[in-house]
Formats: structure tokens, C-alpha cells, sequence
């Protein structure tokens, strides 16, 4: 799920604080949305592969982490509660202007940032690998002198 339209998803599902949400995937995307599910009161469960990243996203906001190389994240999420309470899976793709600028309101409004990696447009090849690879936890941004 995109983390600009995070912030709309939740309203069209009917998620309410205090709800459980699940984030899968915490990449470049997903740590911005465990830090928006977390800022709107939802109990969060973030899902991502390797150990590496576990505190970082309990700090980001996670009360729960999963890590799919340990095991089977469908089998410790409360799949009950899913069918039992008519819950939905949702996903998206892209966002309009209107629902970016919504988003980034809402992410001065609660300071939430992104958890960056910075690099000399100079060596943007080093950084390309560095994300090919795997190296980079969150997002990478070139920078210009």
C-alpha cells in the first residue's frame, strides 16, 4: 500500500482506532505507514523480512513486528478476527494530487518524517548497488552540492 494513500485506505476501510492494521512490506513505503497507522491509533503490526529491521520498526511505531524468515506471518495474525469481523485486505497503487497533499499535511501535522540514507549524486552507482543489494533499510536520497 502506498503510504500517500494510507491516510485515505483507512477511512474507506472503516478502521477505527484502536483497530489492528498490519503493514506489510517495511520498505521505502511501509515504515511510513506503520508511522501514519501509529499516529491515528491503530494497534500496528508491521511484516517484513529479517531481523535487521525489527527494532527500527518498533521505534517507527510498531507494537508488533514479524519477521516473515522466521515464520509464517499469516499463521500468527489473527485470521479469526478477519473473517469474524468482515474485514478486508486493501491495497493501492497510486494517489491523487489532492490525497499527496492530504498525506503530507498530515505527516507536518504529526511529524512524521522518513528514515533516510544520503549519497553524492556523484556516487549515485554506489547508492544503486547499495539498494540492489538490499544494504539500504528505508529510502535513499542523491543529494547535489
Amino acid at each position: 500500500m502506498r503510504w500517500h494513500r494510507y491516510i485515505q485506505r483507512s477511512k474507506k476501510c472503516g478502521a477505527q482506532a484502536g483497530d489492528l492494521v498490519a503493514i506489510l512490506g517495511i520498505g521505502g513505503l511501509g515504515h511510513m505507514a506503520v508511522q501514519y497507522a501509529r499516529r491515528m491509533g491503530f494497534k500496528v503490526v508491521a511484516i517484513g523480512r529479517g531481523a535487521d529491521i525489527a527494532a527500527d520498526t518498533i521505534e517507527l511505531g510498531a507494537h508488533v513486528y514479524i519477521d516473515t524468515d522466521q515464520g509464517d506471518a499469516v499463521a500468527r495474525l489473527p485470521m479469526g478476527l478477519l473473517v469474524g469481523g468482515e474485514r478486508s485486505i486493501i491495497g493501492s497503487i497510486t494517489g491523487s494530487p489532492f490525497e499527496n497533499e492530504k498525506a503530507l499535511s498530515f505527516s507536518v501535522l504529526t511529524q512524521t518524517l522518513p528514515m533516510i540514507e544520503t549519497m553524492p549524486l556523484e556516487q549515485a552507482n554506489i547508492a544503486y548497488q547499495k539498494i540492489k543489494s538490499g544494504q539500504v533499510k528505508f529510502r535513499m536520497v542523491l543529494t547535489v552540492d
